[in-house]
């Protein structure tokens, strides 16, 4: 498996789909969730800047992880990165490849931000709440996302059905930052949280 620390041809395509794929499956997410990905993904690669840090790991059959470390995040506090687009295709899971693109994301951190970042997930999800709290980031915010909630159509009326739970999404810093900016990065995330148009996963 090669790890690239740079953009390759159906990087944002394939990022995209993977967590279109997942989430649509596990929470119901649809065309809206998969475009604010991809129209990140997008922004993302079009200012990358030197401090940025790019893992796209790859197989014989495509791209199957990735994690990028956002170094100037226009929604986050200034000088305080952000991980963002973490996710390992179901065919790598056990392969170790989450825990080297994590250990090498704190590292990335740990020297070019003073150990200054945060990362928002969503309530559930135990797999990446234990690697995050693995790497020392810690839990700091909950916040209901009612933007994001899936819609069902009846299959009999026709009709838009509210779902029955929201997903609730959780804020988690890096230990430095704690006492260092907590009401700053705090601050940001409830922005990011009310506005309807920001991805809350990454």
């Amino acid at each position: 498996m090669k790890i690239h620390t740079a953009y390759i041809p159906d990087a944002i395509g394939s990022i995209a789909a993977l967590h279109g794929q997942y989430y649509a499956k596990n929470w119901g997410f649809g065309v809206s969730f998969e475009a604010l990905v991809a129209k990140g993904l997008s922004d993302f690669f079009l200012r990358l800047t030197d401090d940025d840090l790019v893992l796209i790991a790859e197989d014989d059959q495509g791209i199957v992880a990735s994690l990028f470390i956002d170094m100037h995040d226009p929604e986050g506090p200034e000088d305080v990165a952000r991980l963002r687009w973490f996710i390992v295709a179901n065919r790598a899971k056990g392969s170790g490849i989450g825990r080297k693109l994590m250990a090498r994301a704190v590292d990335h951190v740990d020297r070019l931000s003073e150990g200054k970042a945060w990362l928002t997930t969503f309530a559930g999800l135990d797999a990446a709440r234990h690697l995050y709290e693995a790497y020392g980031f810690f839990l700091f915010a909950k916040t209901t996302v009612r933007h994001m909630a899936p819609r069902f159509r009846s299959k009999n009326s026709g009709a838009i059905l509210k779902p029955s739970r929201h997903p609730n999404r959780h804020d988690y810093a890096y230990p430095r930052l704690l006492t260092k900016q907590p009401a700053r990065v705090r601050s940001a995330c409830r922005t990011t949280c009310e506005t309807p148009n920001q991805n809350p996963l990454g």
